[in-house]
């Protein structure tokens, strides 16, 4: 079995590898480990991914944070060959990460058993790679540009929770609960949301109770009170202004549900993140 070593795959002074390349049964990657960790996703296609032993398949948006513990290989399946993106980087920049700011982790490459972290990316989150790699390829390989896509790498994945459950049920949903941030979207309620789906509000509607335990309209109005909210710390619109944003035409239903969602009212929150300059 191949054994890459850090020290052999970058140039002098470079603190990461990034490549992306088409591969199929003639080039794919062999079994292999390496002294560092490296995270990869699949960007299209399908490909066979054999890692500590254990075969499975990976499709067009998931992404893989191989731990420098695994050995793995990939191949093409027999209907078609795929494209990843592979970024490596010394197992120290993963170290000086996990001390300073994740030192109980245990997702991603912290994640404890016989296998590495796989999970699915929503194809807004796909393309919200794919500006990364143009990033950090025109990039002149400094330490600093590794850790700030790994900073935000993690705070897209973990930090808002909410998020991350947006990747389940059909991928018309996905894309439909994605859209939701849009104001245009969600200002418009429920009918709005069905229409982005390419569905009826019912089907939305038994939908998102199925796959997220909740209604179409908790969703709509936690995107709407999301919204709110940051305008509330960081904005400069009325209230009022800020109400009819969201789609809402009763300013005292807004302030119900919003008090509901946050357990104080839009002038309250607004007072208690500005207190610095007051």
């Amino acid at each position: 079995m191949k054994r890459f070593l850090w020290s052999k795959l970058v140039q002098k002074g470079e603190s990461f590898h990034i490549v992306r390349a088409a591969l199929d049964g003639r080039n794919a990657a062999p079994s292999h480990k390496q002294d560092f960790p490296e995270v990869f996703w699949i960007e299209q296609g399908q490909t066979l991914h054999t890692v500590n032993g254990k075969q499975s398949l990976l499709m067009t948006g998931d992404i893989v944070f191989v731990r420098c513990t695994d050995s793995h290989s990939l191949a093409a399946t027999p209907q078609q060959g795929f494209v990843l993106v592979n970024i490596a980087f010394p197992r120290a920049t993963l170290d000086f990460i996990e001390a300073r700011y994740f030192p109980s982790e245990t997702r991603w490459f912290w994640k404890k058993g016989p296998l590495p972290e796989t999970t699915h990316l929503s194809s807004a989150r796909l393309e919200w790679l794919g500006h990364w790699v143009g990033r950090l390829d025109a990039s002149r390989r400094d330490q600093c540009d590794i850790d700030i896509f790994l900073l935000e790498l993690f705070r897209e994945l973990g930090n808002d929770q909410k998020s991350q459950t947006l990747v389940r049920g059909p991928d018309w949903l996905v894309r439909g609960l994605e859209q939701l941030k849009n104001p245009a979207i969600f200002s418009g309620g429920t009918e709005a949301l069905a229409r982005s789906c390419g569905r009826t509000s019912q089907h939305v509607n038994a939908s998102l109770q199925r796959f997220h335990g909740i209604t179409a309209t908790e969703a709509v109005n936690a995107a709407r009170m999301d919204f709110a909210a940051r305008e509330l710390r960081t904005g400069t619109k009325k209230i009022l202004e800020i109400c009819f944003d969201c789609g809402f035409e009763n300013l005292a239903h807004f302030y119900r549900i919003f008090k509901a969602a946050t357990g104080t009212t839009p002038r309250a929150y607004r007072q208690n993140h500005q207190l610095l300059i007051r």
